[in-house]
């Protein structure tokens, strides 16, 4: 079970098989579930295997301002059965804040960091909010709260949700549930429903930076049901192929071996196990990227006895995949996802800030991921690039920040490099850049 930042909302939608004429073709889909999820915040395997859509439109804010995935970022799924649909909103932030409680049906959640909802029960595509229309709101680090925005039809009757934080990346997982009862409907396979899902984003306290929603495109779908992305309800898909990997996809695995782990697929006898440095020879299968099959869900690489006996390569991104085999089975094998991670290089990684960052304060302090079995660090600044390529023969200290110990100056380009040393040998380090 992955401990994620969810958040698992069931709702209560209102379907009207009447008004489907308005939802085709679908955006998405919600599958059916006959396990209900439980509501702890916790990604549990229910969830693995479900499409995660990703929640990456600004509606509020500047793009531009948004750093990267870790600065804020987040992804949904949903399931439904016929009492309930359930949430999973997985939210990436590295900042966490509520400190805007107000009163009323929706306490300024907006102004905190905070996942909403909102749903057109019959799919009517209204401009306005009727009665099949609703909208939630669950806010991080606020268990007593379920916001209902503007809307006096939205009930919160048997809705529950859980906000659990996260660490690595930071951020939260909100899981919901939502009665279709409080939605007014009876949910059928083949039924629409417009869904939208959207996470706000508080960096600096007391009001809204940014706004991301999926597909939504306009930040009014707090007022405008029509803008709501169209759901098709559908049955549950048979799990054929493998999944929840360990090493998690594109992670960093700081070890030269690693026992690679997967939940099999439903219909699995035996598993076959590709592994190799090369993303093509893995996807297509190549004779040298095949390890074997066998019946355990677990494999070492990277140890004496078992493959790559010498040991991984530091600096290096390694590709798997395990297809599932049952030869009773007329779809078998089951091609596999490839999922990869990746062993830390030798030399320094992930400078803050970033190389070619701008608007840097003149009190900054560099720091940095330590090589792969680093142990002390040299650091080099200065204003010239070619002088700080070239230079050696500095100060080694044992912490991986450094404090420029001149003053720097206003809007000028700074060059720095940071060499590694593991007890044996020095790994010299890229050349990065940062402006005042």
């Amino acid at each position: 079970m992955s401990k994620k930042l969810i958040c698992l909302v069931s709702f209560v939608l209102v379907l009207d098989l009447t008004s489907n004429a308005f939802a085709q073709p679908a955006d998405g889909q919600i599958q059916q579930t006959s396990v209900a999820p439980v509501i702890d915040g916790l990604e549990e395997d229910i969830w693995w295997g479900v499409l995660a859509y990703p929640i990456d439109q600004v509606v509020v804010g500047s793009a531009t301002s948004i750093q990267n995935e870790l600065d804020f970022s987040a992804t949904w799924k949903a399931l439904w059965d016929s009492t309930r649909i359930y949430f999973l909103v997985d939210v990436t932030d590295d900042i966490l804040i509520f400190d805007s409680p107000g009163s009323g049906a929706w306490p300024n959640m907006h102004y905190d960091d905070s996942v909403e909802v909102h749903l057109d029960a019959d799919n009517s595509k209204g401009t306005t909010y009727a009665t099949d229309d609703f909208q939630y709101g669950f806010r991080w680090d606020d268990p007593d709260t379920i916001g209902t925005g503007g809307n006096s039809n939205t009930d919160t009757t048997g809705v529950e949700f859980v906000i659990v934080g996260k660490t690595n990346p930071k951020g939260y997982i909100c899981e919901i549930s939502i009665p279709w009862s409080t939605l007014g409907t009876t949910p059928g396979l083949g039924d629409f429903i417009g869904a939208n899902v959207a996470v706000n984003d508080d960096d600096e306290g007391g009001d809204l930076e940014f706004q991301l929603t999926w597909l939504v495109t306009s930040g009014d779908q707090w007022m405008n049901p029509s803008l709501f992305p169209t759901m098709e309800l559908i049955t549950a898909l048979a799990r054929g192929k493998s999944w929840n990997p360990n090493p998690t996809d594109g992670s960093m695995h700081v070890d030269t071996w690693v026992n690679l782990s997967w939940s099999p697929g439903f219909y699995a006898v035996s598993h076959d196990v590709y592994f190799g440095d090369n993303f093509d020879d893995v996807n297509d299968g190549a004779a040298e990227a095949f390890v074997g099959n066998q019946v355990a869900t677990f494999l070492v690489v990277g140890f004496p006895g078992f493959p790559f006996p010498d040991g991984l390569v530091p600096g290096t991104t390694y590709y798997w995949r395990i297809d599932e085999v049952n030869d009773t089975e007329p779809n078998s094998p089951w091609k596999g996802n490839v999922w990869s991670f990746s062993i830390p290089p030798k030399t320094a990684y992930a400078p803050d800030p970033a190389d070619s960052a701008e608007s840097e304060d003149l009190d900054v302090e560099l720091s940095w991921t330590p090589g792969f079995g680093a142990k002390l660090h040299t650091v080099y600044l200065g204003d010239n690039f070619d002088d700080v390529k070239n230079a050696v023969g500095g100060l080694t200290q044992g912490v991986s920040t450094y404090t420029p110990s001149d003053p720097l100056k206003m809007a000028k380009t700074y060059y720095w490099r940071v060499d590694e040393f593991d007890a044996i040998d020095t790994y010299k380090g890229n050349v990065w850049s940062f402006t005042t």
